[in-house]
């Protein structure tokens, strides 16, 4: 057999496992695979088949190479890299953090295990006519939108106010939402903080993933940093 047969059969057979998602992204509501939910049975069913997975990054690129025991064969996975930075966390932290998610992400691939897709699972919403500029067809960005109030209290600490100039487009928009959500994780103290920026802030981060899911999805890798930047290290 080749290296791709034997990685093929070896798909085949971790399809056929009951692995279960026990990670949980609470923000965005779906679930994923941690790499202990199938790297166990990934390292039984590859030595079988005469495997053997080696993870390798740099500043460029993250790699995963298939190797063939027998043949030396070998089957390469990779992918550009970005450092996952964490306002609140040590480098070494962001490091980690960012070793883990690409070790994972390519072992996904590799093994084509299929995951939760932030944008085409999104529903289809109706665009209202007032949003779309009739010369041009495009999408137009909100002029103003704010978070919503907090009953009972003067000030309003995590509210964002986020405003569209005359000629912004939906791209200077999303950045703005970004920019000032990040400014507001840099600045909390507790993970209850953290949880008071989305929710105050949910109907803005609501149409962001409407009218710019890339940064949706970004953004809420960061509120996912933030969040584990309070757990206590190991």
């Amino acid at each position: 057999m080749t290296v791709f047969a034997k990685l093929q059969a070896a798909r085949l057979e971790i399809a056929k496992m009951p692995l279960k998602k026990s990670g949980k992204n609470k923000f965005a509501g779906y679930e994923y695979f941690e790499l202990g939910d199938f790297i166990p049975a990934a390292h039984g069913i590859f030595n079988h088949f005469g495997l053997c997975g080696v993870f390798n990054i740099s500043y460029e690129t993250a790699t995963l190479c298939i190797h063939d025991t027998e043949t030396g064969e070998v089957v390469k996975f990779s992918s550009p890299t970005v450092m996952a930075e964490n306002a609140k966390g040590q480098a070494i932290q962001s490091m980690g953090s960012t070793h883990t998610y690409y070790r994972r992400y390519l072992w996904l691939m590799a093994l084509e295990l299929t995951e939760h897709d932030t944008v085409d699972a999104a529903e289809p919403k109706q665009i209202k006519k007032e949003v779309i500029d009739q010369s041009t067809g495009e999408i137009k960005p909100p002029k103003l939108m704010e978070g919503k109030t907090v009953p009972n209290q003067k000030e309003q600490p995590w509210q964002m106010k986020v405003e569209s100039g005359p000629n912004g487009t939906v791209e200077d928009w999303a950045i703005a939402v970004r920019d000032a959500a990040k400014l507001g994780l840099d600045n909390v103290v507790t993970v209850e903080d953290v949880m008071a920026i989305f929710k105050v802030n949910r109907a803005i981060f609501d149409r962001l993933k409407t009218d710019s899911p890339t940064v949706h999805a970004e953004l809420m890798e960061e509120f996912k940093l933030a969040k584990q930047s309070f757990k206590e290290i190991p």
